[in-house]
């Protein structure tokens, strides 16, 4: 399965935002209509993980200013539940294995 998430922040227009997009893949080069994810406020970086080691892909969001992690536990099917925050501190960095 192909995915594309967008943290809406990169479009100017969304910078205060409180939402990410997840487009999956048609399986003919293209996506079928996003479908949007309420995260903590300023989505700024995301990364998939497993976090709770289900098996499935979860998301990992840096947010700005309220808790700065916001998760979204995936299902396996493409979608992901409502999100939970962690506050770390005023900063926050997602890191991911390069």
């Amino acid at each position: 399965m192909s995915i594309m998430m967008v943290a809406r922040c990169i479009n100017k227009a969304n910078f205060f935002s409180q939402t990410i997009s997840v487009l999956l893949g048609n399986g003919s080069g293209g996506f079928v209509s996003r479908q949007d994810y309420e995260v903590g406020y300023s989505p700024q970086r995301l990364s998939l993980a497993d976090v709770n080691l289900d098996g499935k892909l979860d998301v990992v969001v840096a947010t700005n200013f309220d808790n700065p992690i916001s998760i979204l536990l995936g299902n396996g099917q493409g979608s992901f539940s409502g999100y939970k925050g962690i506050d770390l501190g005023t900063y926050a960095i997602v890191c991911d294995r390069y």
